[in-house]
């Protein structure tokens, strides 16, 4: 109780000269520069970490760093403030200010009910959205990107993360780091840095970000959001004898899905299912280096439609149907080296006993008890997520440095809340746990510096921590015993608690980054859209 207590403790700060309260309950989201928090009716606030923050207690430069931002918003946010940007930006409506240094720490803003535009590059969450909805969101952003441009404003670290979805209008948020006479950003998200802002020699700016650096993150969230794949995606797979280009050295060297050595995901929807003249684009942006600013008729004039073969896509005729006479039927039973994979029904998949029912009122854990609701201890209201297996409980609440690990029986009542929870690390951008009976695997993705990381980590019943690492995605694990089972577009990968990791190649023909798996006596389920394969191990890992 006392580490929530901790994290109830709010700064002194003044909106319109009346005092604000922050209650960790209200926070909304928490990156590596603010704090966001819901003040009600319709506005939230947006609050600068100082140098003292407790996310900053360990690294001097980000102290340092973090004071410099500080005294650049005391110039730059007035002047935001005043500027006409389109209706789809959000920027400061009213300047917070800091009672006791009398500096702006932040602003206030519309609060904006939606996703963030990376969830709709993800096949599970986009299976009841239609795709000409998601386009109608690209027509929406591209006219944001345009106008902003008009304007003489750079984005700068436009990424996939700073686009809220509401219905389908594309808002643009963290409008106090753009760029605009005198102010240059220096912030930027790996995923969306264009190479040519590069040195050419490491993924890292070596130039300011300009309109061209906008057009070419436009391009590659465009590329996620219609295909389901980025564009340096997949797996180079080089001729035997020749070297492998690391992922993380691809942009360098153009290496994209267009690239005859690079084995396309499987999860992606096909290439063809584009037209020509967009794929055309898309190509000599990545591949040639064309920056010029995304041609509109190309999204307006895309109509999808969905064959009955079960292809989805933007071409007069099916790609699917137009290249296949007759599909292949799938064979019950394939050996792969040392994987046995067979085709089972789904009603095989083996079904766990769940604890009873568990939810969050107020700032209660609660479950299903024998005379009606029994309280199991309590949480921070609104800022809680938890999980539950078959015999216990794991959740975390807080956010950043100042997060509270817990784990709770699922027969006996209380919460343990002193799991040593190592620190995020950054934005909390999805989370999920997996569990066998006396321990769990909690995964996190967080936005680190512009980089999209996910660590695991392993805790028991009890609360201990046995072990952290990272892992290939943070959905679709499985647990058994000692280990996590993770595929990827490689084949399946095992961790054990401590660390060690083994991978099977074999696999890879039978999951990809995609596949759910779900782990049984009888070895490891892999689901996907088509199937359910059981796969068996024949020999010994190594």
């Amino acid at each position: 109780m006392r580490r929530l207590a901790a994290l109830r403790a709010a700064p002194q700060l003044t909106l319109r000269g009346s005092k604000i309260a922050l209650r960790p309950q209200n926070l909304i989201g928490s990156g590596g520069e603010a704090d966001v928090y819901d003040l009600g009716n319709g506005t939230a606030v947006k609050i600068f970490k100082r140098p003292d923050h407790p996310d900053y207690a360990f690294s001097p430069a980000a102290q340092t760093a973090a004071g410099d931002r500080i005294a650049v918003h005391q110039k730059k946010l007035p002047l935001l403030q005043q500027m006409q940007l389109p209706s789809r930006v959000i920027k400061p409506d009213e300047l917070v200010i800091d009672a006791r240094s009398g500096d702006i720490a932040g602003y206030a803003m519309r609060l904006v009910q939606g996703e963030p535009l990376i969830r709709f590059s993800d096949r599970g969450f986009r299976a009841a959205i239609e795709t000409g909805t998601v386009v109608r969101l690209l027509c929406d952003l591209l006219r944001s990107v345009s106008a902003l441009h008009d304007s003489g404003v750079v984005i700068g670290d436009f990424n996939d993360l700073n686009v809220i979805a509401e219905g389908e209008a594309a808002w643009l948020i963290d409008s106090d780091s753009y760029q605009f006479p005198p102010f240059v950003t220096r912030l930027y998200t790996l995923r969306f840095l264009d190479p040519l802002h590069t040195d050419g020699k490491a993924m890292a700016p070596a130039s300011p970000h300009d309109s061209s650096s906008d057009w070419y993150a436009f391009n590659a969230m465009a590329m996620q959001l219609l295909l389901f794949v980025d564009p340096y995606g997949g797996v180079h797979r080089p001729p035997a004898g020749t070297a492998r280009v690391p992922q993380e050295e691809r942009p360098l060297q153009r290496m994209t899905i267009f690239h005859p050595e690079v084995r396309y995901p499987k999860h992606a929807y096909r290439l063809d299912v584009l037209p020509d003249d967009l794929l055309h684009h898309f190509e000599r942006t990545f591949v040639r280096d064309d920056r010029r600013p995304f041609p509109s008729p190309l999204l307006e004039s895309l109509r999808w439609t969905r064959c009955a073969c079960g292809t989805e896509h933007a071409r007069a005729q099916c790609p699917q149907c137009a290249h296949t006479v007759a599909p292949a039927a799938k064979p019950l039973q394939i050996v792969r080296g040392t994987i046995t994979a067979t085709i089972v029904p789904r009603h095989e998949i083996p079904r766990v006993e769940p604890m009873r029912r568990t939810w969050i009122a107020g700032d209660q854990l609660l479950r299903d008890g024998r005379f009606g609701p029994e309280v199991v201890g309590t949480v921070l209201e609104r800022a809680t997520r938890f999980w539950t297996g078959s015999r216990f409980g794991f959740g975390f609440y807080g956010a950043g440095a100042l997060v509270v690990g817990f784990v709770f029986d699922g027969e006996a009542r209380g919460i343990n809340d002193t799991v040593p929870l190592p620190p995020l690390g950054g934005e909390v951008v999805d989370a999920d746990c997996v569990f066998t009976d006396e321990r769990c695997w909690l995964l996190t993705t967080v936005n680190a510096q512009g980089r999209l990381v996910t660590r695991y980590a392993v805790i028991t019943r009890d609360g201990r921590v046995e072990g952290t690492g990272e892992a290939a995605r943070v959905r679709g694990n499985a647990a058994f015993g000692r280990y996590l089972f993770v595929a990827t577009d490689e084949g399946i990968e095992r961790i054990d608690c401590g660390g060690a990791r083994v991978a099977w190649p074999d696999t890879e023909p039978f999951a990809d980054s995609s596949t759910r798996l779900i782990a049984g006596p009888a070895g490891l389920y892999a689901i996907d859209t088509s199937c359910v394969r059981l796969l068996r191990i024949s020999a010994p890992a190594p």
